[in-house]
């Protein structure tokens, strides 16, 4: 039998105001369930074979040594998930990132629910995704659902400051076009095959007007890679363009929506040329509103449309993050 807490010790628990106000309430409304032994649950096994990996898919036999017995020396995130989960496709990837980002301070330890229900009965995960987190084999909540990536980011360096892991100071890419290209493109000639910097400078190029040289960066981001949806979805924007063709072309449209406001099928197409020239949040501003207000043709080509572009914007700008949020409001 393996302790996963000493008898008498109090759950680890994140600095306030590390948490957003809806997590601190989420993680509050959580039972409070006992944690001083592990049952047998938790089957004996061998040592870990994996230990040099710093992301494990785990079972309930291999959680002693690969996340127990693991923690006593390295903090172990646990990412509930289950194949079925939208948000669990977004949240995945995104720990999967920050893994890498952080070299190796922390293990990314994933549980499928539906694989493995006996973990998620003990540690009583009432929805997914839900994180927590295991140092020195105590347990530590950390949040419930799919948080942008900076919030995930603040919450992860919380966690390892509190377990005594030295965080690796930030390698942040530029917020200027013309410094971020070189950045990206000095990454891309150390590791040609990183996805981040595919998709980042891809990213680039589509919206500094060189669709074709995106293009062909973002096609080679591969299946396997944790950029790979974010990419397609990114190319699926250069397939709005073809609606714009067919319409005109941009300089029809906008003539059209500059003449006549109040068309709003030229509104959804003057905001699919922008998606396409990589404008994701004025796209998105005019795409979620047609969402809300457009008739039921234009409303049903806005919400394909958006999904297309969430996707590829990523989790990074907060202007976005707000815009998604409303239309989930919108859609809820």
């Amino acid at each position: 039998m393996v302790s996963l807490l000493l008898p008498g010790q109090a759950r680890l628990t994140l600095a306030p105001g590390t948490l957003t106000t809806r997590d601190q309430r989420e993680q509050e409304s959580r039972t409070q369930r006992p944690m001083h032994e592990v049952p047998m649950l938790f089957e004996k096994s061998s040592a870990p074979t994996t230990a040099t990996r710093n992301i494990v898919d785990v079972t309930t036999k291999s959680f002693e040594a690969e996340v127990l017995r693991y923690s006593m020396t390295t903090p172990v995130v646990v990412d509930f998930w289950a194949t079925w989960c939208g948000p669990c496709k977004t949240l995945g990837p995104a720990l999967e990132q920050l893994n890498e980002e952080f070299k190796g301070a922390f293990r990314l330890a994933k549980v499928d629910i539906d694989k493995e229900p006996g973990l998620a009965q003990y540690f009583q995960i009432q929805s997914v995704p839900t994180v927590i987190a295991i140092i020195k084999g105590q347990l530590m909540d950390l949040f419930q659902g799919s948080l942008p990536k900076p919030d995930i980011k603040r919450v992860l360096q919380a966690v390892l400051e509190q377990a005594g892991v030295t965080v690796p100071v930030d390698d942040v890419p530029p917020t200027d076009p013309v410094r971020a290209e070189v950045y990206w493109k000095r990454k891309l000639e150390k590791a040609p095959d990183d996805g981040k910097a595919l998709l980042e400078l891809g990213r680039l190029h589509v919206q500094r007007g060189r669709a074709a040289e995106g293009k062909t960066l973002l096609e080679k981001v591969g299946a396997e890679q944790p950029e790979f949806s974010a990419a397609q979805a990114t190319l699926k924007t250069l397939g709005l363009v073809a609606e714009v063709a067919a319409a005109g072309g941009e300089a029809a449209v906008r003539a059209r929506l500059e003449a006549d406001p109040t068309d709003l099928r030229a509104a959804y197409l003057v905001a699919c040329a922008e998606a396409s020239s990589g404008h994701f949040a004025a796209a998105l501003s005019v795409l979620v509103d047609l969402v809300s207000a457009g008739p039921a043709d234009v409303r049903q080509d806005a919400k394909k449309a958006a999904s297309v572009v969430f996707e590829a914007a990523g989790r990074e700008d907060e202007a976005i993050e707000d815009l998604r949020r409303k239309l989930a409001r919108l859609l809820f």
